[in-house]
């Protein structure tokens, strides 16, 4: 298996230096907080109910969005490459009672390792995270299950520089839309 080298270390090492707080809904990560129940519902109005579909939570962090779509029924797997967030998410779903399997793995290592295995590929806030945008939207393409023809994947990101925005549109094929993850049947653009 190839080694996957699409990382900041600096994130990392911020990350990691945050875990205890993923879940501190005053802390740094205040604004998840706020957001998340108005991006899982929709992401579940999108996907038309998330409830027993496979899903893959693509830079997971501490699990804030992959306990959301499992308390949604969704059968949720949450990846991320800091140790110690993964270590909080596993902690926290298992004191809530919910069954997530999180792993702390490469997207890029996933997809080959699991390909066209998930329903709903969710990777918000992480594409400005890493130095290959590129390399992690391929990967969560080939994560997807596509059952139909004209499956969609749609991204979510906080696009602070406009490299980000133009690597974007360089590599999304206009006929499969943009966004995060779900065979819709639609393409079309969200911010």
């Amino acid at each position: 298996m190839t080694e996957f080298n699409n990382v900041d270390p600096a994130d990392i090492a911020r990350f990691t230096a945050m875990a205890s707080r993923w879940w501190d809904p005053a802390g740094e990560m205040a604004p998840l907080h706020h957001i998340n129940p108005a991006r899982t519902q929709y992401i579940d109005k999108v996907c038309g109910g998330l409830a027993g579909q496979k899903v893959i939570d693509v830079g997971c962090g501490g699990g804030l969005l992959s306990e959301a779509l499992a308390r949604r029924g969704a059968e949720v797997t949450g990846i991320d490459l800091a140790e110690a967030s993964i270590a909080v998410a596993r902690e926290h779903a298992g004191a809530s009672g919910l069954a997530i399997d999180y792993q702390c793995v490469a997207t890029e290592a996933m997809a080959q390792r699991a390909p066209k295995s998930f329903d709903v590929v969710c990777c918000l806030e992480m594409l400005e995270h890493v130095p290959d945008p590129e390399a992690i939207i391929k990967a969560c393409a080939e994560l997807l299950r596509a059952v139909c023809p004209d499956a969609e994947i749609r991204i979510f990101a906080m696009i602070r520089t406009q490299g980000l925005q133009d690597d974007i549109e360089k590599i999304v094929d206009p006929s499969t839309g943009i966004i995060m993850g779900y065979p819709s049947g639609k393409t079309h653009r969200d911010p």
